[in-house]
């Protein structure tokens, strides 16, 4: 693949990708098929479902990692994070977190060791920062439990590192948008995960928004030794923070 290395060689493989591919309509989608007396043509859920989004993917990130996958809009980028979050299954290959196939994991056991930063947290949501967080908590918080003192722990050593303590009364929906993505990240690491997956986390930031959201990132990395991958159309994002960078077109990883 077309990747700028920075990384330790020697660190563990933590998220490996091997001939990863995916199209709608297999394994747990459906391909819809006109019943008539006579040819039409395919119908339009046909051409979806023959359509590969993305095929023959292989990557390996290593633990400590910030690996960066580029691309235009439509060549899957967003719906190969969604199989790294494990909303969708792979149509062939397998992918591989610690040594583990994904889809031997529970929902539970992939969301404790995965989290995910969409494009813009928490918009429209009017919980305080601190019930935010405590969400985070969900993979350790049975069904119909509360929060534990170690869960709310969990969430005040969070907020305290990320300076986020006077915001933890504060609605969501009142805070700016870099306050939100910081919260967002703050969410992610109370869930305590080994992974953090961001779909362009600061796509929609002003530069000074931006410049804490990668500084964050890189505290992740570099203190907490959490591996992140990020989907960015921002240069910027790559030569900030990011080891290395994976260039994503027509569904395929280029060759250089």
């Amino acid at each position: 693949p077309n990747t700028q290395q920075r990384t330790d060689a020697s660190a563990e493989v933590l998220l490996h990708l091997d001939d990863a591919g995916f199209r709608y309509g297999h394994r747990g989608g459906r391909i819809n098929r006109r019943r008539t007396g006579h040819r039409t043509g395919p119908h339009r859920s046909e051409h979806r479902s023959s359509r590969w989004i993305f095929r023959n993917v292989n990557l390996q990130v290593r633990r400590g990692e910030v690996l960066a996958i580029l691309g235009r809009n439509g060549v899957g980028k967003s719906t190969l994070l969604n199989s790294l979050i494990g909303l969708h299954s792979l149509t062939e290959g397998t992918v591989h977190l610690g040594g583990e196939p994904l889809d031997s994991l529970t929902a539970t056991e992939r969301a404790r060791r995965i989290a995910y930063l969409p494009q813009m947290e928490g918009r429209g949501i009017s919980y305080t920062v601190t019930e935010y967080l405590l969400m985070g908590r969900a993979p350790y918080i049975g069904l119909f439990s509360s929060p534990s003192r170690r869960d709310r722990e969990q969430v005040h050593t969070v907020m305290e590192e990320l300076g986020l303590l006077d915001l933890a009364h504060s609605p969501l929906d009142e805070l700016s948008g870099g306050q939100r993505q910081r919260v967002g990240i703050a969410r992610a690491l109370a869930d305590e995960p080994a992974v953090l997956l961001c779909d362009e986390p600061t796509s929609a930031l002003d530069t000074e928004s931006t410049a804490q959201v990668l500084s964050l990132l890189r505290e992740i990395r570099d203190v907490a030794g959490v591996t992140v991958v990020i989907i960015t159309h921002e240069m910027s994002v790559v030569r900030e923070i990011c080891d290395s960078v994976t260039l994503l077109g027509h569904g395929q990883v280029l060759q250089t």
